[in-house]
């Protein structure tokens, strides 16, 4: 079963809802969205989101 995915869009409007101009946060977040229907076989958000960080720096 396939969990519901939150857009961009909707993410930046909490975030600002939140009162929050975190931005960083908000790419991590980003990066879940866009792993969020990944199959088993494929790496998991923590794995995605470390491998990012050390492409950013």
């Amino acid at each position: 079963m396939r969990r519901r995915c939150i857009g961009l869009r909707q993410r930046m409007i909490a975030t600002k809802e939140e009162n929050s101009d975190n931005i960083p946060e908000l790419m991590l977040a980003y990066l879940n969205e866009l792993n969020c229907d990944r199959l088993e076989t494929e790496l998991d958000n923590r794995t995605v989101q470390k491998d990012t960080k050390v492409i950013a720096w």
